[in-house]
């Protein structure tokens, strides 16, 4: 049950990265490059505390999902910046479907579980469908064949990266994994965008750190780690990592009540909304059962 929680925590945390990228409209690079180099740097302290893993998979993976996460990052926030943070979240179905079909194929005991249980495997199918649909539906205006072929390659690489996670981990993860993870991440992402900076001439008119840029890193460096570690800690005792990526698709609905709140001008659809959360609570509910 406690990676429910997690994962509602990681969910608010990204709504609130999308949004502070809509609201800061900075360049996707540069702010990508400031926030993981700010992290990094802020990072380094913890890490005299954490014991660090034998060699293995985790730091393959954790140098994999930096290199994804600075690609992803970077479209997300332009996406974000340019459109709406609803916009920049529609890579979420899927890579929930990817996260949770590849897990099937990746754990047998899982695969076996879901086949011995037809009624419950129907059940997700139909919301997993509903979530789909009703993720589309929450602002029509905002979807596009452009968008999603934008985003598209994100929930790929995305999706993968969360099976391998869960692998890596296993059943068990500390949080001293957890943050040694979340700095191999950033630190690659710092180092990439760093080299990429300078060997690429930046466009005219275009500084490498504008007013704001500053308080917009430290905003969106905050908000990462949260949603990082605590994605980490929801998808290792997860049953599977697609029902992670399930409660994520809250995303749009969280703005939306945020937006509500505080007065901002949003199109979103109320009926898509409550179908999103129908379907989330469902999930849940079933994979508690199993």
């Amino acid at each position: 049950m406690i990676w429910v929680l997690y994962s509602l925590i990681t969910t608010i945390s990204l709504a609130g990265l999308l949004e502070a990228n809509r609201r800061f409209q900075m360049d996707g690079f540069r702010l990508n490059f400031w926030r993981a180099s700010m992290v990094t740097v802020a990072m380094l302290p913890a890490l005299y505390f954490v014991e660090w893993p034998a060699p293995s998979l985790f730091y393959g993976v954790a140098f994999a999902a930096g290199i994804a996460g600075m690609v992803g990052t970077v479209i997300l926030n332009n996406l974000a910046a340019r459109r709406s943070g609803r916009v920049a979240s529609i890579y979420l179905p899927l890579k929930m479907l990817v996260a949770f079909i590849l897990w099937l194929l990746v754990d047998p005991f899982t695969l076996q579980t879901m086949l011995n249980s037809p009624l419950k495997l129907f059940i997700l199918i139909v919301c997993f469908s509903v979530l789909i649909l009703s993720m589309l539906a929450v602002r029509r205006n905002d979807v596009s064949w452009e968008a999603f072929i934008l985003v598209a390659p994100i929930g790929l690489m995305y999706g993968v990266i969360d099976v391998f996670i869960k692998y890596s981990f296993g059943s068990y993860g500390s949080l001293g994994e957890f943050v040694i993870y979340a700095f191999i991440m950033t630190a690659t992402a710092a180092v990439l965008s760093a080299g990429i900076l300078a060997i690429r001439p930046a466009p005219k008119g275009l500084r490498l750190c504008p007013p704001g840029m500053l308080k917009a890193a430290a905003v969106c460096g905050v908000l990462w780690l949260f949603s990082v570690i605590s994605f980490l800690a929801a998808v290792v005792v997860s049953p599977n990592p697609g029902y992670v990526c399930a409660i994520q698709l809250l995303v749009p609905v969280i703005l939306m009540g945020y937006h509500k709140v505080f007065g901002i001008k949003d199109e979103a659809s109320p009926r898509a909304a409550l179908a999103i959360v129908a379907a989330t609570v469902v999930i849940v509910l079933v994979s508690l059962s199993q």
